[in-house]
């Protein structure tokens, strides 16, 4: 039971299912992204010490694995804009 709970807890957060892993090539695209695009997609706000950017999927990894890779399903955003 309890390891349902934690499935459920996981999918309602939009964490990836326990277990599914990240493709061996998500470093170097998330890295190509992040260059080309270091400030949120959002609002235009830059990294600083207090702020940081990050690289999100628009279709959640743990809904569409296929699409983990495609550099038309990522953005950048600030932690505010990741509402």
């Amino acid at each position: 039971m309890l390891d349902f709970y934690e499935y459920a807890k996981d999918r309602i957060q939009g964490k990836a299912p326990k277990g599914a892993r990240r493709s061996p090539d998500w470093r170097k695209v998330r890295g190509v992204h992040m260059a080309a695009h270091p400030d949120c997609e959002v609002c235009g706000r830059t990294k600083t010490k207090l702020r940081t950017i990050e690289c999100h999927h628009i279709l959640s990894f743990h809904l569409f694995p296929d699409l983990e890779l495609e550099p038309k399903n990522l953005v950048s955003l600030c932690r505010r804009c990741h509402l």
